[in-house]
């Protein structure tokens, strides 16, 4: 379940250190990262990442959280697969009282990673809970929309006339939407509350084509209703070959 929760270099930089650079040095990993927000930050101070495994002596990179998802990534290079966000980048900010603004341990294997940067929780601890979702191609394919369900109720989307079933904090990939006329699906949605299904939205949803769309189901803090906020990723992405037999 899921808890609510540069890109070049031209100097080779000490492994302790995360940076972007052409090839990772041996013992560490090499990792592509979209930031995200959820909702426009409040904030528009700096913000910086931190390796926990990288040596005293290492200072934080400062990457940008954004709104919507561009051409822009962070290429770092680092010795373990947790991150910790500050509003410094001074290694001192890592155990300063309520200096952290996010921290996120990256999935086993995974290179490519857009970080969901959502609203904190009553018991985070910090300013932010983050969500990393698969970036890559093959994970998440041109023409495909990535559903999350971060609301407590399960919801249906129907696509035309294909439906589409998400448990509470579920997260399902739909590969090449079914469509209509002009390459746009009918979409409705209804959320299961109180026993009975209710209906939260009703659209038309364009066919990603070679693009991709992160869609997230989400409870309203105001009214507690179950809605709908979508990405449209402006980079346009091949489809992945077919491995050979």
């Amino acid at each position: 379940m899921i808890r609510i929760l540069l890109s070049f270099a031209a100097l080779w930089v000490a492994a302790s250190t995360p940076f972007a650079v052409a090839q990772a040095p041996a013992g560490t990993t090499r990792v592509d990262l979209r930031l995200l927000a959820f909702a426009p930050p409040q904030d528009s101070g700096e913000l910086f990442v931190h390796d926990p495994a990288a040596k005293d002596d290492a200072v934080g990179v400062a990457v940008r959280l954004k709104s919507y998802l561009n051409h822009e990534n962070h290429t770092l290079v680092l010795l373990a697969r947790e991150l910790v966000f500050s509003a410094s980048a001074q290694r001192t900010s890592l155990t300063q009282p309520g200096a952290q603004l996010a921290r996120v341990t990256l999935p086993a294997g995974k290179r490519e990673l857009i970080l969901l940067f959502l609203p904190r929780t009553q018991d985070s601890g910090v300013g932010w809970q983050v969500l990393p979702i698969d970036d890559s191609v093959r994970g998440f394919p041109p023409g495909s929309i990535q559903i999350l369900n971060l609301s407590a109720s399960p919801v249906r989307i129907q696509l035309q006339e294909s439906d589409f079933d998400f448990k509470s904090g579920e997260s399902k990939l739909i590969a090449d939407p079914p469509v209509g006329r002009n390459q746009h699906s009918a979409m409705t949605a209804h959320a299961f509350v109180e026993g009975e299904w209710r209906r939260i939205g009703a659209g038309l949803w364009p066919h990603p084509g070679r693009k991709r769309t992160v869609q997230v189901l989400f409870d309203e803090p105001a009214s507690g209703q179950v809605q709908l906020r979508g990405f449209r990723d402006v980079v346009e992405k091949n489809v992945p070959a077919a491995p050979k037999p």
